[in-house]
């Protein structure tokens, strides 16, 4: 099976312990650019006890950090209200609980059996979801193929 490039690579070693070297920008082709240009801040691999997923006027995706899923990094596109924002401002948000952090866009996602890996235009989070069952996890994915109806981000599995 072919292998596409999607902006990041990952070495081979153990389920979540790969890095993410680059993010592709919007506009440019499928091509990894240097780590030394445009370099994201990457968080520190984060547990995933459980995730929440919405499927109706609002997509939602959104991933519980921590042992006791305190905190959460939630991935949303409201596609009716989209037509209300310039064309470089839509597509699916990318919020964490921090103090102070604005949404982002998202740029990609590489979704794997055990980690998945979600680059913003202003961060990069490796997630360990081995905690979360499988029909949610396959709810997930569904959603956020969805999100990406007009290909606003590289959407990946493994």
């Amino acid at each position: 099976m072919e292998r596409r490039n999607l902006g990041f690579s990952r070495p081979q070693r153990g389920a979540c312990d790969g890095i993410l070297t680059a993010a592709r920008p919007r506009a440019a082709p499928i091509t990894p650019l240097p780590a030394t240009q445009n370099a994201l801040p990457m968080a520190s691999h984060q547990h995933v006890p459980f995730l929440t997923v919405e499927d109706e006027d609002d997509w939602v995706v959104s991933f519980a950090l921590g042992p006791l899923g305190t905190s959460r990094l939630t991935l949303t596109r409201t596609p009716r209200l989209e037509f209300m924002l310039s064309p470089e401002q839509r597509g699916v948000s990318v919020g964490c609980a921090e103090a102070g952090q604005r949404p982002a866009l998202l740029v990609a996602v590489q979704w794997g059996q055990q980690c998945v890996d979600v680059v913003s235009t202003a961060k990069r989070y490796s997630l360990d979801i081995r905690k979360v069952d499988g029909a949610t996890r396959a709810a997930a994915l569904s959603v956020l193929g969805k999100m990406n109806f007009d290909q606003r981000f590289q959407l990946g599995s493994a």
